[in-house]
């Protein structure tokens, strides 16, 4: 995961042990958080291949695959690209897998419109992708083969994603193993999709609705940044 944006910025204390003095472990936090572009209540698709040749474009959340089809096999000798437009307020991610070959055939990502821009990642081979970029970017994701071996390409799907607003945290201070509720907005509802670190170790979600997350203070809180993710 990378590129989120530090949206909030907040004070929490907590406490290694119930008798310690508060003030000696001061953690500081930031949150973000996954909904689809439009908001809760709205859905939009668009279903898009990228091109053998030559470009499209895409501005709306929906799948994103090679020119043969999610799952189908590419030719040789193809060059194109898809345009995924940005939009302000929100950051685009895309996710899935992808099975190339490795020497040859390669997925590219852009910034901007068109191949022009830097380049930001390239893929080959076989795994998974998950690439986010920065609020407003508009991205370019590029698949081109060479003459020989061939295979699946790309089966992604792009997502539009909007940052959290934090209104308020409570309580104030604790112990390890104590409970924080953060109040905001446009938390993922699903409690496992938002990941919460303090500092570099992993606290527990226990549960999650649009406006709300409780988590668990984790052992090993160190003074660092609580950080919240989208998991996919």
């Amino acid at each position: 995961m990378k590129n989120f944006p530090a949206i909030v910025k907040n004070r929490y204390s907590a406490i290694s042990k119930t008798f310690c003095n508060l003030s000696t472990m001061m953690r500081v936090f930031f949150l973000t958080a996954l909904i689809m572009f439009g908001g809760f209540g709205k859905s939009f698709s668009q279903n898009t291949l990228i091109p053998a040749s030559g470009s499209n474009s895409m501005s709306s959340a929906g799948t994103l695959c090679t020119h043969a089809g999610c799952g189908g096999t590419y030719s040789n000798n193809v060059n194109g690209y898809t345009v995924i437009n940005g939009s302000a307020g929100f950051y685009i991610n895309i996710s899935g897998s992808y099975a190339t070959e490795s020497c040859c055939d390669k997925i590219n990502i852009y910034n901007g419109s068109g191949t022009g821009g830097t380049l930001l990642a390239t893929y080959a081979g076989g795994g998974n992708i998950n690439y986010s970029g920065t609020l407003g970017q508009t991205l370019t994701v590029q698949f081109y083969s060479d003459g020989s071996v061939t295979s699946t390409g790309l089966t992604s799907t792009v997502s539009y994603l909007v940052p959290p607003t934090i209104t308020s945290f409570s309580p104030a201070s604790g112990a390890i193993g104590s409970s924080v509720t953060i109040t905001g907005t446009n938390f993922n509802t699903t409690a496992a999709n938002n990941v919460v670190f303090f500092g570099a170790t992993r606290a527990t979600v226990t549960t999650a609705t649009a406006t709300s997350l409780t988590v668990t203070v984790p052992l090993g809180a160190t003074y660092q940044y609580i950080s919240c993710f989208p998991h996919f």
